[in-house]
């Protein structure tokens, strides 16, 4: 494997690693308010040949890794600009390095946080199989653009009758009728 690895690495090209992600070896599970996130503890490998110097070789585990590579760390199913997304997850600049965060609690719920510190949950539907994300807005000024501080955005991957992905899904009950935004840019 490493020398068919290095072979690549010569050649110019760019080299994928295919995983299996098995909990402890390279995912972590993060549970708690009936909501679940996988967290991938390995998504990139740093390798360093003789005379080439050192390279990043993306691990992946889903088709959509390789267009999207941000999500080689966080969920595949978060919606991105190249979606069409009015509702976009905003990868943090450095999502490639250990040191980003990438996980924080809000609400009592596990979340995927992006750049502007906007959380990204999982519903509470057993398993999270909901077709969209709860969507919590810190910053201040995005929120009074949007109106709520919470939204649900249609995920991708969802069956069409859900909505494209990035868009609304839906307002939460208690808030419904307070939505002015139209949506934000990365």
């Amino acid at each position: 494997m490493a020398s068919a690895t290095l072979r690549a690495i010569v050649s110019g090209e760019d080299v994928v690693v295919l995983t299996r992600r098995v909990v402890g070896r390279n995912l972590k599970t993060h549970a708690a308010g009936g909501t679940t996130l996988e967290e991938n503890t390995r998504w990139i490998l740093h390798v360093q040949p003789k005379n080439i110097g050192h390279r990043q070789i993306l691990c992946v585990h889903h088709p959509r890794n390789l267009s999207e590579r941000w999500t080689a760390r966080f969920d595949w199913r978060l919606p991105a600009v190249s979606d069409g997304a009015r509702y976009p997850f905003c990868p943090p600049d450095n999502w490639w390095k250990a040191s980003t965060s990438a996980i924080r609690t809000i609400s009592s719920k596990p979340a995927w946080i992006d750049k502007r510190g906007t959380g990204w949950a999982r519903p509470n539907i057993p398993n999270g199989a909901g077709y969209h994300w709860d969507v919590f807005i810190r910053e201040n000024a995005l929120e009074q653009a949007v109106g709520l501080s919470q939204i649900n955005v249609v995920a991708f991957g969802a069956p069409p009758d859900e909505g494209a992905p990035g868009q609304l899904h839906h307002e939460p009950g208690e808030k419904a009728g307070k939505l002015t935004g139209t949506g934000w840019s990365c």
